[in-house]
């Protein structure tokens, strides 16, 4: 690698970094992503970032398409756009290629959901590990527990530590630096005390590796370490469904919504920054939609009263 792709990636980082908007995880798949591009742009095609052309960005999107999901293709038009906003910042390199580029469009799946009769059979499963399980299990069982009750995304499950646990909530710091307060359920404090109290003295982090000699202080788990464990378990439980991490936010979000929360207080909940993000746990039932329809919109009674108005047009249509 030159010492100028160095350069623009070693300014790309300190972009990223001095932002503080983008999750870890994702400033290290933007630097990934322009890496990749600067390969593909200097050795296959012999060109420079100042001279990339629209045929040459489409050129390697026909090449990326043979390995990667729309989704990460997407993600890589994001991280060169952002790439070269850094580039036009600090090296009055002006290329305005990728802002004309149309981002390709993402079919958005809802993930699973538990019913109200598997989510029983869940905690049932889980109060059993937590009671008569290992000192894994018993961590194991915790974390699926807290991802449902709290709504947490995995990154901010692990990053958890004791002095985020207030008085009945949990102060929680997601995507873009924002922070937000989950409140905890009654129900579920003496679960957490019992689990609080069975950490190591002068452990920091809630969730940590167990060695032989219990919890390790200093090994922290890993996104993908949680996403096996939880995955596994729940497989166990479910045999026949795919459910994930994912599926637990999914499924406490959804159960909120058929309870009456809405949208706005579900957004916060969840710590989206968009209000469409949220619209798409709203798969919600017809004839829920239709109760709420008839009870809330002001001019429902109107609605009711042309009924008669209506079959009597019809009858008379049909003389």
């Amino acid at each position: 690698m030159s010492n100028e792709i160095e350069l623009y990636l070693d300014t790309l980082k300190m972009e990223i970094l001095s932002l503080r908007q983008l999750s870890p995880k994702t400033a290290e798949a933007y630097v990934s992503d322009t890496k990749l591009f600067l390969a593909f742009l200097y050795e296959n095609l012999g060109k420079k970032v100042e001279n990339c052309t629209k045929k040459d960005f489409l050129q390697y999107v026909a090449e990326t398409k043979k390995s990667y999901t729309t989704r990460s293709i997407a993600r890589k038009i994001a991280a060169l756009r952002f790439f070269y906003h850094t580039l036009s910042l600090h090296f009055s390199i002006e290329n305005l290629t990728f802002e004309n580029i149309a981002m390709p469009k993402i079919s958005r799946k809802l993930p699973q959901y538990l019913s109200h009769g598997e989510l029983l059979t869940l905690f049932r499963h889980l109060n059993l590990l937590f009671e008569k399980g290992s000192q894994i299990q018993r961590r194991d069982a915790f974390m699926i527990m807290i991802l449902y009750v709290t709504g947490l995304r995995i990154s901010e499950l692990i990053a958890l530590k004791k002095g985020d646990l207030k008085k009945g909530y949990i102060q929680v710091v997601g995507k873009g630096n924002r922070e937000r307060m989950i409140p905890i359920p009654n129900e579920f404090m003496p679960t957490m005390s019992l689990y609080i109290n069975s950490l190591r003295k002068g452990q920091q982090y809630l969730f940590l590796r167990v060695g032989t000699k219990g919890f390790d202080i200093d090994q922290e788990l890993t996104r993908g370490y949680v996403y096996k464990r939880i995955v596994t378990i729940m497989r166990r439980i479910f045999p026949e469904r795919n459910f994930s991490p994912h599926s637990l936010r999914h499924s406490i979000a959804t159960h909120l919504l058929n309870k009456g929360m809405d949208l706005r207080s579900l957004q916060a909940f969840l710590g989206h920054q968009s209000i469409a993000t949220v619209a798409l746990y709203t798969h919600l039932d017809v004839k829920r939609l239709k109760s709420s329809y008839q009870n809330f919109h002001p001019r429902s009674e109107k609605i009711e009263e042309l009924k008669p108005l209506q079959k009597k047009v019809t009858s008379n249509a049909k003389k």
